[in-house]
């Protein structure tokens, strides 16, 4: 059963209620697409970039060879790895935190959190320069990506920065200076890989544009979040933080060590060419990624800032079913059109891709469903809960990979998804001892169950599986679902008009 201050009901402010009680729990709009509308600024810049990985992609594929795709790929989650570590789960915490306090300390939050950051990747650049050398004939056989390793280092607290910075601006509810810096980051990014790579294809001026890039992106995040960043550090604000934060910190180590040492066992057990195909099963998954990452920057913030009575946890219930349908639908699509964009932008080369693809976007539905499942524990506080879903998520593809990972990226990308629906069945269980929202699972058990196999039918034949039979199972799809009712739900959501629902 739930503590009984695990939920506190809070009164709603009314008409006589003073300014600062006003600005602490503001009126919000309950439409659901006005939260789409926020979810998608928030992933423009995300968006961008992804389109311009898919346009890079060619030029990265073609230049590099698929054995130093592999590494590059390696380097890349060793830096994601690292930042991910830096901020310790607390973006979450953050953005958590920030609903409950007053406007004096929330002056100081951002300023603490950064100056955690600052010290704490200082440190880990200084650690990788002293281990790069060994490090790099440990993972590559000799030491020649040693100054790559330096630059995943530089790009990791860089990252670590920058996120900082778009957590402060998205819990202001500034969602175009968000797109703005995540989006001229990537496009940074970019444009030395367009310039550098094809002349000089190695690995080393992959990590040298994303430190660049990542090192812009910090830069400018940190100057328009300026007026946020003014306050003074506070030992009880960062206390606070670290106690909400570090319940999800061994989650956070878990997945990330996970990416690395997944990527470590596929090459070791096959080689490098298939980490490269799962590398673009990943980036072509990550597109549907996004679409959840964009809705979680929305929904949370809106979420934590409005949960007080039955009426609001019903409410995040419904959107959270819309959000999953949304999610489901992505999948599908992108998994039936998969086989001609592999084709377009790696060529013939990457059609062993496409298989590892369907997986990854299994991946994508169960890493929907867990932000979805773990809504209850984060309103209710209990922040360890997110830890132990996820680390169980992170360790049960760990081990299924030592195993599976004979079957090349299929395996590994099989492996992956398999932990994380086993992740997601736990944050369901853990959920219901939390904040009683009241979400329907098994109607949204059967949307995620419908779309993982469309997924999977779609992308499991050699090559892909026929136009013909894409078509019949997309359409067959959004018919199911449409007579079921969760995506005539979904469409009259977007399509409602604003509602301001009346205080007091």
């Amino acid at each position: 059963m739930p503590e009984p201050d695990t939920f506190p009901v809070e009164p709603r402010a009314t008409p006589a209620s003073s300014s600062a009680v006003d600005e602490e729990a503001p009126t919000t709009d309950r439409g659901f697409g006005r939260l789409v509308r926020h979810s998608a600024l928030y992933a423009t810049g995300a968006a961008l970039g992804k389109v311009i990985g898919l346009l890079l992609l060619p030029i990265v594929a073609r230049s590099l060879t698929t054995t130093e795709f592999g590494r590059v790929d390696l380097l890349t989650s060793i830096q994601s790895a690292g930042a991910s570590l830096l901020l310790l789960g607390m973006d979450l915490a953050a953005t958590r935190l920030f609903a409950d306090l007053n406007e004096t300390s929330k002056q100081r939050l951002f300023p603490t959190w950064l100056s955690m950051v600052a010290t704490l990747g200082t440190a880990a650049i200084v650690g990788m320069v002293v281990v790069a050398a060994p490090l790099s004939r440990w993972l590559f056989g000799d030491g020649d990506y040693a100054t790559a390793l330096v630059l995943a280092a530089v790009a990791m607290l860089a990252n670590a920065v920058g996120l900082v910075a778009l957590t402060a601006l998205r819990n202001h509810q500034r969602p175009v200076a968000f797109a703005l810096v995540s989006g001229g980051n990537l496009l940074v990014n970019g444009i030395l890989i367009v310039v550098l790579v094809p002349s000089h294809p190695t690995a080393t001026t992959v990590l040298f544009s994303l430190a660049a890039s990542m090192t812009f992106g910090a830069l400018a995040g940190t100057v328009l979040a300026i007026s946020y960043f003014r306050g003074r550090p506070q030992a009880s604000i960062g206390r606070r933080l670290l106690i909400l934060g570090l319940p999800l910190a061994p989650a956070v180590a878990a997945m990330w060590i996970a990416e690395v040492v997944n990527r470590t066992v596929l090459i070791r057990s096959t080689s490098a060419s298939e980490a490269a195909f799962f590398s673009v099963a990943t980036r072509f998954s990550s597109v549907v990624v996004l679409v959840v990452l964009g809705f979680q920057m929305a929904w949370e913030p809106a979420a934590f800032g409005s949960a007080h009575d039955d009426e609001d946890l019903a409410h995040i219930a419904q959107d959270g079913r819309r959000i999953m349908t949304g999610v489901g639908l992505a999948v599908v699509l992108a998994a039936v059109t998969a086989p001609e964009v592999v084709r377009i932008i790696g060529g013939s080369a990457y059609g062993p891709a496409i298989r590892p693809i369907g997986l990854s976007l299994v991946f994508a539905l169960g890493y929907g469903g867990y932000m979805v499942a773990t809504m209850p524990s984060a309103l209710s506080r209990h922040m360890r809960d997110l830890g132990i879903a996820a680390s169980v998520a992170a360790v049960t593809g760990i081990v299924l990979n030592l195993w599976m990972a004979r079957w090349g990226a299929s395996g590994t990308a099989g492996a992956v998804a398999a932990g994380q629906f086993v992740g997601l069945a736990l944050a369901v269980y853990l959920g219901r001892q939390r904040a009683p929202v009241p979400y329907l699972w098994l109607r949204m058990s059967g949307l995620v169950l419908v779309a993982a196999g469309v997924a999977t039918l779609a992308t499991w034949p050699s090559g892909g599986a026929s136009v013909a039979l894409r078509v019949v199972l997309a359409v067959g799809f959004i018919a199911v679902f449409t007579v079921e009712g969760s995506l005539r739900d979904l469409s009259g959501a977007l399509t409602e008009r604003f509602v301001r629902r009346p205080t007091g």
